[in-house]
């Protein structure tokens, strides 16, 4: 599934114009530097406030794992929140996380996640290959459902919305309010014309902005509702 564009945000275009009128030299930002700097944001974001989506994927008869990222349309897989299987069925049934280790899990209602990370498998740069397997056997027909949580993209069009809610993308123009100050100050430090006094004052500026982000973000975060946020661990002890 890919990310869909929410209804309340601007374009990817408005929120150009909008970042660029708000920031110090304006004219000094061209839409591919502004586009770094807010795909830096959404990825950001999204360690806090993941896209949730969710997919569907059909059942082979006695087949009990499925990888997930060739079915995220090249969407990172930032964690599972809940599995359906049976899917379809009415009342709706949830399966358990149980590692598939546990001399228990074959055979019951449950799932895990991990990696198959083989070297004829694995591209270096390329995000691991990550399956989920399923403790009972499916049945021809059958088809299991996966709620899962990934990155916010940057649109590939101007004219396409963000995924981000209104109310949150003033963490978008803190970031990059934040890295423009940033940039300023390095151009002021590497230029033959530089001059101490006015490093300091950009400096000074970048220090702030990026305090700025710091507690936008922090604020976000103490009026988010609480979640069951996505945990998962993958072999080697790395938790998602």
């Amino acid at each position: 599934m890919a990310v869909e564009p929410n209804p309340t945000s601007p374009t990817l275009g408005e929120l150009r114009a909008r970042l660029r009128a708000a920031l110090a030299d304006r004219q000094a930002w061209p839409d591919h530097r502004l586009d770094q700097w807010i795909g830096e944001a959404l990825s950001a974001y999204s360690a806090y406030f993941p896209y949730q989506a969710s997919l569907s994927i059909p059942c082979e008869a006695g087949e009990r794992r499925y990888l997930l990222n060739e079915r995220l349309a090249g969407a990172p897989l930032l964690g599972v929140t809940q599995v359906e299987f049976p899917a379809g069925g009415e009342p709706r049934r949830f399966l358990a996380r149980r590692a598939e280790r546990d001399a228990g899990f074959f055979g019951g209602p449950y799932y895990d996640l991990g990696l198959q990370n083989t070297q004829l498998e694995y591209t270096y740069g390329a995000p691991p290959l990550v399956y989920l397997v399923l403790g009972e056997t499916p049945q021809a027909g059958q088809s299991l459902w996966a709620a899962y949580e990934t990155a916010h993209q940057l649109p590939a069009s101007s004219a396409s919305a963000l995924s981000v809610p209104a109310p949150h993308l003033e963490l978008l123009r803190l970031y990059v309010t934040w890295q423009a100050a940033a940039q300023l100050e390095l151009d002021e430090a590497v230029s033959v014309h530089g001059q101490p006094e006015r490093l300091a004052a950009l400096g000074e500026a970048a220090r702030r902005a990026a305090e700025h982000y710091r507690l936008g973000l922090a604020g976000a975060l103490r009026q988010a509702a609480p979640s069951a946020a996505a945990e998962w661990a993958l072999p080697g002890g790395r938790v998602y």
